[in-house]
């Protein structure tokens, strides 16, 4: 199927643009201060960091792929997947135009999701399921580990690329989740792997409902707070899903 109202986005460039326009509003950006305590002190919450004690009248959690225990049972409501995704050097012209010749951005409708796309560079990025686990951003790493069909196989023949991970959570019900467990706190989390557009467009609605308060009514439903069961056993589950994913969409079923 194709749209041709689609595109791509590079996700690191655009965020740094969003940085921008939040610093343009006059806010502060703090990276490298990771939350390491949250709790209710004088009316006010107070959240410590390596760096500094922030006290605020409202705080927003939303951790997605890197939840951990900073709320109570919140990192057991979702599931980090491992999403690999591999580059190749840039390409010739004509390598590229043979590759895809429309520049389409292209994923595949299978058990186990494989996309692609040529960037600006002419690197031909590729992307999906790879091993449950980080892998660092290194140069010739073996681009099979997120590449298992024929396409992909073919488009890995060009010598040189680099590969790395991150971390996609998943909820129990492939739905992203919402959820308010206190006075002033709202939580987030839980894009399932389309968190770009999908965190974008859920901004303002976490806007609204952090300043008018349970007044404020939003699109997405606000839900209690329910850990997945067996949660401690989410890398053996990934893995045979991803698995027996793999074998269906080999046999075509």
């Amino acid at each position: 199927m194709r749209d041709a109202r689609g595109g791509d986005v590079q996700p690191l460039s655009y965020a740094r643009g969003l940085v921008r326009a939040v610093r343009a509003a006059g806010a502060a950006v703090y990276g490298e201060t990771p939350a390491t305590s949250l709790r209710r002190e004088a009316g006010h919450w107070r959240i410590e960091t390596p760096r500094a004690v922030v006290r605020a009248e409202k705080v927003l959690i939303a951790t997605n792929g890197f939840t951990d225990d900073l709320w109570p049972d919140l990192r057991r409501t979702i599931v980090p997947v491992f999403s690999s995704i591999a580059a190749t050097e840039p390409l010739p012209d004509e390598v590229a135009r043979k590759i895809m010749p429309t520049r389409s951005v292209l994923y595949e409708s299978g058990h186990i999701t494989v996309y692609y796309r040529v960037d600006a560079s002419n690197r031909l990025l590729m992307g999906g399921r790879g091993p449950m686990q980080w892998i660092r951003i290194r140069r010739r790493s073996p681009i099979s580990c997120v590449t298992r069909n024929g396409f992909g196989r073919r488009c890995a023949a060009s010598a040189g690329h680099m590969a790395g991970t991150a971390a996609l959570p998943i909820t129990a019900d492939h739905y992203p989740h919402v959820h308010e467990p206190d006075a002033g706190a709202l939580v987030y989390l839980g894009c399932n792997g389309r968190g770009v557009a999908l965190a974008t467009a859920m901004g303002a609605q976490l806007a609204k409902r952090l300043i008018g308060g349970e007044a404020a009514e939003i699109d997405m439903p606000i839900t209690g707070v329910k850990p997945i069961r067996f949660h401690a056993l989410w890398p053996v589950a990934v893995k045979s899903v991803v698995l027996a994913g793999r074998i269906r969409d080999r046999l075509g079923l």
